[in-house]
């Protein structure tokens, strides 16, 4: 996706889906994904009705978006030109959202335990720290560039 961006002549960035040989095909995966990102997101109740007996893979998928919002922060996609961007972005920030009920069955779960409260209070700081560095660095010149935050 970063080999796509190209200067928008306004201090921005912006998709080029014309001039980029690979361009119609970054869409079509952007859509794809932002597909797959919503389906993981109305299989969030899953996750919470049966938390024991499908944990690991729960986990993995929350660890695995906030991978796609680091990542989508780093290239600022939520101030590019092309709309399916920032909605990507919104996308799986909407995601991620959807198990917020999974984190609080994981807080529950998680409490009698000290190596899964620890756990957890890792998962929740690597939500907050995703969050802040759109909020901190989101609306503000050079979005992206080295705020990307987190390191796990």
């Amino acid at each position: 996706l970063h080999t796509a961006l190209v200067e928008d002549g306004r201090g921005g960035k912006a998709l080029d889906l014309v001039n980029t040989s690979d361009g119609t095909r970054v869409f079509c995966v952007v859509r794809d994904v932002l597909g797959l990102v919503r389906t993981f997101a109305r299989l969030s109740e899953h996750f919470v009705a049966e938390f024991r007996g499908r944990f690991d893979a729960g986990n993995m998928l929350v660890h695995r978006l906030l991978d796609v919002l680091r990542y989508a922060g780093q290239l600022a996609l939520h101030r590019l030109n092309e709309p399916v961007l920032p909605e990507l972005h919104a996308g799986v920030f909407g995601a991620l959202q959807a198990y917020v009920h999974w984190l609080a069955k994981y807080a529950a779960e998680a409490r009698d335990s000290p190596d899964g409260m620890h756990a957890f209070a890792e998962l929740v700081t690597a939500v907050s720290d995703v969050c802040a560095d759109l909020l901190l660095v989101g609306g503000g010149e050079g979005a992206g560039e080295g705020g990307g935050g987190g390191d796990g």
